[in-house]
């Protein structure tokens, strides 16, 4: 009985071996365009698909290292030019690198669903890709192409909207994250924006501000500094500065406070015929920089006034923000209703179909408390 169970044990090691000694869907990457970067415009009816891809050492390239070049082509559909690159390169696209995506204006305007859709059926994309716009009238194209004169593009991109929390002047989004916003309601989506700005190493990369969107159509945009207040109503500033002018009766200066964490609550507070939204913030700061030497912020009298002048500033740049996404961009990129819905369901069903128009007539309060708990590593003023 014991030989029985040993061969057939060793017949099934002997079939593994056999059978486990590869991968069914094995492909050289020689055999492949290996693209990590993406630009989609649209030219004259077509849409453009423009790729960054990595060349081995047997493609135009000496030595062993890995180097990088461009290829493009045009078709009625993405996935139709995608497929005309072959014509071009001879080889498919493999998107199991596919780092980032730059999409045009123009297109974001019309549907920027419509692009996207391959990526998120394709078994080789990346869900969480880093999402872009290119602004115009700049090209998603014109952008991938120049990438970064002292840094690769894709290292960038991928190191700026890791470490943009500390900065807020952009707001990061990923793939699944936007198509999840997209096809829920009660929040719109945005999406960063990315230029071309010229510097002292000549002309760059450079992201900041971000797209904001109305379902799938880009109806505006929203700067850096309105940014920094989008992360604040979302809860998600993790830093950043915060510059503060300040004012007593003989000086102005302006003082840079280094924010350690903001809290912000969103509380909906509903009525006979309205809703209004009360926003409260938290935030803890040090005193990170004095620009006049002249005007005391250390003394109790001068911290308060400070603190006073920086909670106006957040309460103002909060009703500001809500007040352009209200009346000029009829965007809910808040959340407000998806807040709504979460607490209050029944009425919530009364009014999501109609949630564009009541959108832009509910009231907010906000109300901020800011903490200084000290000046860094100098406790007096310089003179």
């Amino acid at each position: 009985m014991k030989g029985i169970k040993y061969s057939i044990l060793i017949i099934i090691i002997i079939a593994n071996s056999i059978l486990c000694t590869s991968c069914w869907n094995y492909r050289e990457i020689n055999d492949l365009s290996v693209i990590f970067g993406l630009g989609i415009d649209k030219k004259d009816g077509l849409y453009e698909f423009t790729g960054k891809i990595l060349l081995t050492a047997n493609e135009e390239n000496e030595g062993n290292n890995l180097s990088q070049t461009f290829i493009s082509s045009q078709g009625l559909t993405i996935f139709d030019a995608i497929r005309n690159l072959v014509l071009k390169d001879g080889k498919r696209v493999y998107f199991g690198h596919l780092a980032f995506i730059i999409i045009s204006e123009d297109i974001a305007k019309e549907n920027i669903n419509e692009v996207l859709d391959l990526f998120m059926r394709d078994d080789e994309t990346r869900e969480d890709m880093w999402m872009f716009v290119a602004p115009e009238p700049y090209s998603s194209k014109e952008i991938l192409e120049i990438g970064l004169d002292h840094q690769e593009l894709a290292t960038y991109v991928n190191d700026t909207m890791i470490n943009m929390k500390h900065v807020g002047k952009s707001y990061p989004i990923r793939l699944y994250e936007f198509i999840n916003i997209s096809n829920s309601k009660g929040k719109n989506g945005v999406v960063p924006l990315i230029f071309i700005k010229k510097t002292l190493l000549g002309e760059s990369a450079y992201i900041i501000g971000n797209a904001v969107f109305n379902g799938n159509q880009m109806v505006g945009k929203i700067n850096g500094d309105e940014c920094k207040t989008l992360c604040v109503i979302l809860n998600e500033q993790k830093g950043g500065i915060l510059p503060v002018t300040y004012n007593d009766e003989a000086e102005t200066t302006t003082v840079s406070l280094e924010i350690g964490k903001t809290k912000t609550k969103l509380n909906p507070v509903f009525t006979d015929d309205n809703i209004t939204i009360k926003i409260s913030t938290q935030t803890t700061a040090v005193i990170a920089e004095i620009m006049n030497n002249n005007v005391n912020v250390l003394d109790k009298e001068g911290k308060d006034k400070l603190i006073e002048a920086a909670e106006n500033m957040i309460e103002n740049n909060i009703k500001d923000l809500v007040k352009k996404a209200q009346a000029e961009l009829n965007s809910d990129i808040f959340g407000f209703g998806q807040l709504i819905k979460k607490d209050n369901p029944s009425l919530w069903k009364q009014i999501e179909d109609d949630w564009s128009n009541i959108f832009q007539d509910i009231d907010i309060e906000v109300n901020s408390v800011v903490e200084i708990s000290g000046s860094a590593l100098y406790e007096k003023i310089i003179k």
